[in-house]
């Protein structure tokens, strides 16, 4: 596998100091997600994510499900799923400070999908000398702090992803050669979701009531709506609120052409329901995310009112993550 992922020319100029500084900031800890079947039948570009803690990344669940859809017969429990995944990293947003070989890339060992949301935990290590080295000299300090509760309406927020712009597979080689660029999208927080949520849309009379549509499931857990724009290929992506870690992109939406005031909005999982997520791979053992956070390896500050506000019931035939009012 080769990569050729490199930010436009100028894109450190065109973000300003400020959103530069922001980037320089997660770049090291973010990544491309590709996945190809071992037969080499087929590829992917399905997504990013973002490093939470050394060898352990998260991302979106659909994006983890569509990578598996290469798989063409039903997986069987305890079997592994023949279907290589793999992260590729961005050293710099500085284009004339890349290596002129080897860009970081990961191979990931397993996943764990939270029950409750649209989030996927990566067991991963490093597949070349390019990733170990990013991971030795970046880490310590740019791993983001974790805020597990979402951010208040208005706060801002940026996203760092990862659109593919291009993959070619060598049948031979058995190769995937990707192009993918860096964008940073940020917005602001319009609304804060405990539970499902219908797309946005214009106000109609209230007599009309409720109306279902299919992108209903696509958001049918704990989330939040923002005005940042997302690309294809950025689902997946972290979205931080100053410095911390508040969420997963999980969908874009496309408001009507007559909607011309924040016309692009995105759904972002929130990551309180990583609580209940148990059994994830952590290389030479297994832990809960509970656990994760009760030993700090994630750096987070309100894991303790979460574990006490969240509870699990059943809703419409559906467990699901709630949490208890402040």
């Amino acid at each position: 596998m080769t990569m050729n992922d490199r930010p436009n020319n100028g894109f450190r100029e065109s973000l300003g100091p400020t959103r530069a500084k922001v980037a320089d900031r997660l770049i090291s800890v973010t990544c491309g997600i590709t996945a190809i079947s071992d037969e080499g039948k087929g590829t992917k570009l399905p997504g990013s994510g973002i490093f939470i803690a050394p060898f352990l990344g998260l991302t979106a669940k659909h994006v983890v499900v569509d990578m598996m859809n290469l798989h063409s017969s039903r997986p069987i429990y305890g079997k592994r799923i023949p279907v290589t995944i793999r992260l590729h990293q961005i050293p710099t947003i500085d284009h004339e400070t890349f290596p002129p070989d080897e860009m970081p890339i990961w191979v990931v060992r397993e996943v764990t999908e939270c029950p409750y949301s649209d989030l996927a935990l990566l067991d991963v290590f490093p597949e070349n000398s390019a990733a170990k080295a990013l991971a030795a000299a970046a880490w310590n300090d740019a791993i983001p702090k974790i805020c597990l509760l979402p951010p208040s309406l208005e706060a801002r927020v940026r996203i760092l992803g990862y659109p593919g712009v291009s993959r070619q597979f060598d049948d031979v080689a058995k190769r995937l050669d990707v192009t993918s660029n860096v964008v940073l999208s940020e917005g602001r927080v319009t609304e804060v979701f405990a539970d499902w949520r219908l797309p946005p849309r214009p106000s109609g009379p209230a007599i009309l009531g409720p109306r279902t549509t299919p992108d209903q499931d696509l958001t049918d857990f704990p989330c939040f709506e923002v005005t940042a724009p997302i690309e294809q290929g950025m689902s997946g992506s972290g979205t931080v609120s100053g410095p911390e870690l508040v969420g997963i992109v999980s969908s874009g939406l496309d408001l009507p052409a007559d909607d011309s005031a924040d016309a692009g909005r995105s759904r972002i999982a929130s990551l309180w329901p990583l609580i209940f997520t148990r059994n994830i791979s952590m290389g030479l053992g297994r832990a809960s995310f509970l656990e994760l956070l009760q030993s700090a390896l994630l750096n987070c500050a309100d894991w303790r009112e979460v574990e006490k506000r969240a509870y699990l019931d059943e809703s419409q035939g559906k467990p699901r993550a709630r949490l208890r009012p402040a």
